[in-house]
């Protein structure tokens, strides 16, 4: 689906880019429905599960 497609993308770039890039979208996208995961919630696991495997 559509959303994991993003989750994924951005976890790999966050992965390498470091949480200085995760807080950038947080605030870039903090008004933004498809970035949720972000703040919590259903797909917050998820996310940060793709990150530390993206580290690996």
């Amino acid at each position: 689906n559509e959303l994991r497609k993003i989750i994924d993308k951005l976890a790999q770039f966050v992965a390498r880019n470091g949480p200085e890039f995760e807080q950038m979208t947080k605030n870039k996208q903090k008004d933004n429905p498809k970035f949720s995961f972000l703040f919590g919630g259903e797909y917050f696991n998820y996310y940060q599960y793709k990150v530390t495997t993206e580290q690996a």
